[in-house]
């Protein structure tokens, strides 16, 4: 059993679904806008909290090729959006699996976004780098 540790998983079919999805800003916009009573909205330091606790019934309309959406617990999406640009400031995604064989899983996805379109330097945390794969052979 892992418990906090960065692991990568064999995740073939899901985890590059997913990745287009979490990466595609307008797409889960466009889905936030389809489910608008889901979403709470509301104003910090300037900005904007969109949130939603139900996060797992607008990935079901998403329609992820791989997605068990019957696994999924619990799913909340939260984004901080500037409220002059409207572009994205920050966002977590946390999603809790029940896998078949009683055991439990999460995903807990926190984006920082800044100097949109001026990438400089991408640096991987020390605990990514070390991860290991799941039969314990490293990344």
């Amino acid at each position: 059993m892992i418990k906090n540790e960065w692991v990568r998983e064999d995740g073939k079919k899901v985890i590059p679904e997913f990745q287009k999805v979490i990466n595609n800003f307008k797409l889960i916009y466009d889905e936030i806008k389809n489910n608008i009573k889901l979403i709470d909205l509301s104003e910090k330091d300037g900005n904007y909290i969109i949130e939603t606790k139900d996060f797992k019934n607008i990935l079901k309309e998403m329609n992820i090729d791989g997605l068990e959406l019957e696994l999924i617990s619990e799913a909340s999406l939260r984004y901080t959006v500037d409220k002059k640009t409207f572009l994205p400031i920050d966002s977590d995604i946390i999603i809790k699996f029940d896998l078949n064989h009683g055991s439990k899983e999460g995903i807990a996805i926190n984006i920082k976004y800044s100097n949109i379109n001026n990438v400089k330097e991408i640096i991987l945390p020390k605990e990514v780098l070390e991860a290991r794969i799941n039969n314990g052979d490293k990344i």
